[in-house]
């Protein structure tokens, strides 16, 4: 927003007050890409319903192509269950924000225009003329910093010329050796290449009754990846503080 110039058109002297005392960083955001995950392990039982012991029949390692060829023995009793996880084999890579600092160097930022003496007072000093519409609210005088403010300006605030930022954030970062991997199982389906009706058959369901889709003597598998989990994303860690330079102090009342 433009700062609205002093009543004579002349631009305001700019002082800032309350120094930052520390940085506050912003929330770093991190993109994974390229990761790659493994089907999860599977074995099925023909005539075991509560997926124990031997099994009669287990999924090749990381293999996602249909398998056509189910056993003869496989039928309505059959029951399949998941006994391995996803894994990333290809982490990927990773790109992460730059860490910045967000918070102003100061919390206040304050804007004096000259005054105008209109004569001298009764009473010492100076008269000067009321203003009207940005700068009207308050009369202020300014003196060097270990200076007592007079009478009748009861309102004192240190402000500084300028300031130095000593703050700053640390980069964001990630890792691609942190992702990890969700889901992924194997369909099982009632026609043997890998079409029709189907069942999805995830760890969340344990030991899953198939026999529906084996009942015909045709079925077949097919493993699905699981989904990559991005990694961390750790955030920028702060430092430093504002030093206020060409400090001064303001004296205020209000008109009147």
């Amino acid at each position: 927003m433009p700062v609205p110039p002093c009543p004579d058109g002349s631009a305001p002297t700019v002082y800032y007050s309350e120094p930052a005392q520390n940085a506050v960083c912003d929330d770093c955001t991190c993109s994974y890409t390229g990761a790659v995950c493994t089907v999860p392990k599977m074995q099925c039982y023909w005539s075991n319903t509560n997926c124990g012991g031997n099994a009669d029949y287990a999924t090749n390692p990381d293999d996602t192509t249909c398998d056509p060829n189910l056993p003869a023995a496989a039928g309505a009793s059959s029951h399949c269950v998941i006994v391995g996880q996803s894994n990333a084999t290809g982490k990927g890579t990773c790109t992460a924000s730059s860490g910045a600092v967000k918070n102003p160097p100061f919390a206040q930022e304050i804007h004096l225009c000259p005054a105008q003496s209109v004569a001298e007072c009764a009473t010492g000093g100076q008269c000067v003329a009321q203003v009207e519409g940005d700068y009207a609210s308050t009369i202020c005088i300014h003196r060097a910093n270990v200076e007592a403010c007079p009478p009748g300006f009861e309102v004192e605030k240190q402000v500084f010329e300028s300031g130095s930022d000593g703050r700053s954030c640390t980069d964001c970062q990630c890792d691609p050796n942190t992702v990890t991997c969700t889901g992924g199982g194997h369909d099982v389906f009632d026609l043997e290449s890998c079409g029709g009706m189907k069942k999805f058959v995830t760890a969340d369901l344990g030991c899953t009754g198939v026999g529906a889709y084996l009942d015909s003597g045709t079925g077949s598998i097919k493993g699905v990846r699981g989904t990559p989990v991005p990694g961390v994303c750790l955030q920028g860690q702060p430092s430093g503080w504002v030093e206020g330079v060409g400090a001064r102090k303001l004296c205020c009342r209000t008109p009147g």
